[in-house]
């Protein structure tokens, strides 16, 4: 789904979300090209926390894109909720619930379809796939686990973009 023209490195950033949020940090960033434009993806980890539940901490891993038209998270994945622990390896998934700019929720069913057209490697039951890392050796960047890892967070989030 894109191009990896350069691993930018660690920057500091911050990403506003439509709820009012702020996740500042440090942030992976890559370069890519994806549909003929150059954009920025960049990963971090983050506290989650909700106005609603204030005292339920919970850890985010955060897909920001900026490109010509915005700077913004695509994906938000809660990994308290999201991250599945079997044979000895954390399996990355997304339930599909999403916001939809500022319209609301998007239909998990409709965003099945929409990635199962797109990235079709990424449906996994009612859930997507993002990766799975094994619990027996430490993730660096060059691992191929890692590597597709990454590789499917930016591609699932240039999906959500688009749908």
């Amino acid at each position: 789904m894109f191009t990896l023209i350069e691993d930018y490195g660690v920057r500091t950033l911050s990403y506003g979300n439509a709820f009012g949020g702020a996740f500042d940090g440090l942030y992976r960033s890559f370069i890519i090209e994806a549909n003929g434009s150059t954009e920025f993806v960049s990963i971090d980890l983050s506290v989650y926390v909700t106005y609603a539940h204030p005292n339920d901490v919970k850890t985010a891993l955060n897909v920001a894109i900026d490109n010509e038209r915005e700077s913004h998270h695509s994906l938000q994945l809660v990994l308290d909720d999201n991250v599945e622990y079997i044979g000895k390896k954390f399996t990355f998934l997304h339930h599909g619930k999403i916001a939809v700019s500022n319209k609301g929720s998007g239909k998990v069913d409709e965003l099945r379809e929409y990635v199962a057209a797109r990235r079709p490697q990424l449906i996994y039951g009612k859930k997507f796939w993002l990766g799975s890392l094994a619990n027996d050796r430490d993730w660096h960047i060059d691992n191929p686990e890692v590597v597709k890892l990454i590789e499917n967070l930016i591609s699932y989030a240039l999906v959500l973009d688009e749908y």
